[in-house]
Order: C-alpha cells, then structure tokens, then sequence
C-alpha cells in the first residue's frame, strides 16, 4: 500500500441568486466564478436576496489509474464561515471547465455522508471510493437540506492558490496499483501449477 497527498488543480462556484423570492432563485440559471478567491458555499438570505451556491474543486488523479484505492480523506480549511448546516459532498465530473450546464438535479454518486461544517480544518471521510477515479477527482459539494434558507449559512473555502498550504484543499488516499497485485497472484498460481 502506498499514500499520496493531492493539491487541487481547479476549483468553481455555481450560484443562483434572486432579490424576489426563493422559488426564483431556485429557477435561475447559475453564474460560474472560476476566479482565484475563497469560494464561498452559500444558502442565504440576506437583505432580502437568496444567494444558493455549490462549490467544486477537481484533483489531478491521472497517476492512479487502475489502482485501487482502499481509503481516502478530503481535507477542507473553514475560513471564516458562519451559520449551522450539515453539508454533502458528490462525485460530478464537470469536464474541463465549469460551466452551468454543471448545476444538475442529478448530483452523482455520494463522495460523503452528511457532515456539520467546522470552524478550522474539516476532515471529510469519502465513500464509494472507485468513483473518485471514474470521475476523474472531480466534486461537489451541496448544502445537505437546501430548504428556503431564513438567514446567512457561509462555508468560507480557501481556494486552489492560497498561500497557506495547510490552508489549501488537500485529498489524501491509500492505494494500491492494479499490477503489483496482480504479479503476485500470477507467481503463486505458477508456483501452485
């Protein structure tokens, strides 16, 4: 087994906005920001305006194919978020660039359970682990109810190129490659024959 650490290659926010009402908001077609600035995850309504944001961040896992990966971390810095939510993140291969045709009803297979932002780092256990490879290292992330929100609820990520490593996001996996697994099981069948 073997360990690796991945920086992110790309991030985005999607986000509908609306200073009517919520089921507007709901129906807008969303702006991309793929700027180099903190993404913030939004559900809220402040002075009167519905911001509803999904955010997403995309890891260089080239090098690992055909490995299997056996455990896997993602590692998100809360920079200043506000607010209670529980938040889920998926598995969405948005391509090469974001684009809002990305915002989908259909989210893709869960990368997570259900987990209450921290304020400081958050370490995210992710699930159904091929899919990390079959989606090319690519997430999104939701807020977990996105019901007609009734305040401010603000995830404040650190982008791709922050200046604090320990600050940027970080996938950590446990893997083992597809060929090494199977020389062994070549050389005992060769010797049980």
């Amino acid at each position: 087994m073997a360990t690796a650490q991945i920086y992110p290659e790309a991030d985005g926010r999607l986000r509908k906005t609306s200073a009517v009402n919520w089921a507007t908001c709901q129906a807008a077609v969303p702006s991309v920001d793929s700027s180099s600035t903190g993404l913030g995850q939004h559900l809220s309504l402040v002075t009167g305006t519905y911001y509803w944001d999904r955010s997403y961040f995309a890891f260089n896992v080239a090098p690992y194919a055909g490995a299997t990966i056996s455990a896997a971390t993602l590692n998100l810095y809360d920079d200043g978020g506000e607010g209670v939510a529980n938040y889920l993140a998926y598995y969405k291969d948005w391509g090469v660039t974001l684009e809002a045709a990305d915002w989908s009803a259909s989210l893709g297979t869960a990368a997570s359970a259900s987990f209450a932002r921290a304020s400081g780092a958050n370490a995210i256990t992710l699930i159904n682990l091929s899919d990390i490879l079959t989606s090319n290292g690519r997430f999104e992330f939701v807020n977990a109810t996105e019901t007609t929100p009734s305040g401010t609820v603000v995830w404040e990520m650190p982008f791709v190129e922050h200046a604090t490593e320990a600050y940027r996001p970080r996938l950590d996996i446990t893997y083992t490659t597809g060929p090494a697994a199977w020389k062994g099981l070549t050389v005992t069948r060769l010797l049980r024959g």
